[in-house]
């Protein structure tokens, strides 16, 4: 929102809807479909946000349309090997977070897809220890890790690891999934190396341990947050921990539907995510204009 605040005011009074499709009209990395999928996202994201106001929610929009452009400029290489909506899907949940003036979350993002070689202290172990996930749940894990590297907000270590995330990799991930696997899946006898076991560790600390590391700023505090972390997830439930796990695989179920329908017919995944964007845009223009209309009387009276 505050990367917004120096728009032309012509763009504000156009409204949310008209100022992403200004930002994303001159995203040169992004083909239609991109634009359209994304830009559904970030609309329904915004439209949740119900206590905003049409300005609060323009900002949003230039900013995520300013974010997508620039993270599209790094995912553009792997739409030859990754669906569409599933690039969609990460750069939009990746676009609120994102900084533009910070280049270590466009080298992070990097390294986390492949196309720079990967860090030996964070990514090339977090990689090992989760082999099993598919795409999809892996493109979910780089959206929860990548703004924290942004080092104009968290602080990092010399190799430029967030100290946020130095815990997880030698401590929290193996702990969690050694902890998981004969306790969730009894039934299989190498049940850490399975990807439900592996899917289940992650989303457990990117619900649990993540935000409450989010304020830490020394890595004293990251330590004493990791701790309570690994505290407190063997107290769960069996029940608990697989209500858990059901609740992220739908996550990834959606994700896979929408890949497969796009891999069976992109023009109908397109249309169908560009209808709905097209009613939201509708539906911003009639407030905008029932929001003029309702300043227009209170002026004549």
């Amino acid at each position: 929102i505050v990367q917004a605040d120096k728009a032309a005011p012509a763009i504000f009074s156009a409204g949310p809807t008209a100022a992403l499709d200004t930002e994303l009209w001159i995203a040169s990395a992004m083909e239609e479909d991109d634009k359209r999928l994304a830009a559904t996202r970030i609309l329904n994201l915004m439209r949740s946000e119900i206590t905003w106001s049409i300005e609060d929610q323009t900002r949003f929009a230039i900013s995520c349309g300013m974010a997508l452009r620039s993270i599209y400029q790094v995912l553009q290489p792997m739409s030859r090997v990754i669906a569409t909506p599933l690039l969609a899907q990460l750069a939009s949940n990746l676009a609120p977070k994102w900084n533009l003036k910070s280049t270590a979350q466009i080298n992070a993002l990097k390294e986390g897809l492949g196309l720079i070689a990967p860090r030996d202290l964070f990514w090339k172990p977090l990689g090992t220890l989760t082999a099993k996930l598919s795409v999809d749940d892996k493109l979910w894990l780089l959206a929860d890790l990548i703004p924290f590297f942004d080092e104009n907000r968290f602080n990092t270590n010399q190799q430029g690891v967030p100290i946020a995330l130095l815990p997880i990799v030698p401590d929290i991930l193996p702990a969690t999934i050694d902890y998981l696997g004969p306790t969730v899946f009894p039934e299989f006898p190498d049940a850490k190396d399975t990807v439900d076991c592996q899917l289940l560790a992650v989303e457990l600390i990117a619900r649990d341990y993540l935000p409450d590391v989010i304020q830490a700023t020394t890595t004293e505090q990251v330590q004493q947050a990791a701790n309570r972390f690994i505290a407190w997830f063997p107290t769960l439930s069996k029940d608990e921990l697989r209500q858990a796990l059901d609740d992220r695989r739908s996550y990834r179920d959606i994700a896979s539907e929408k890949a497969e329908l796009a891999a069976i017919d992109p023009e109908a995944a397109a249309k169908k995510a560009d209808d709905l964007r097209r009613a939201l845009q509708v539906e911003a223009m009639l407030n905008e204009i029932a929001r003029r209309s309702n300043q227009s009387i209170r002026t004549s009276t």
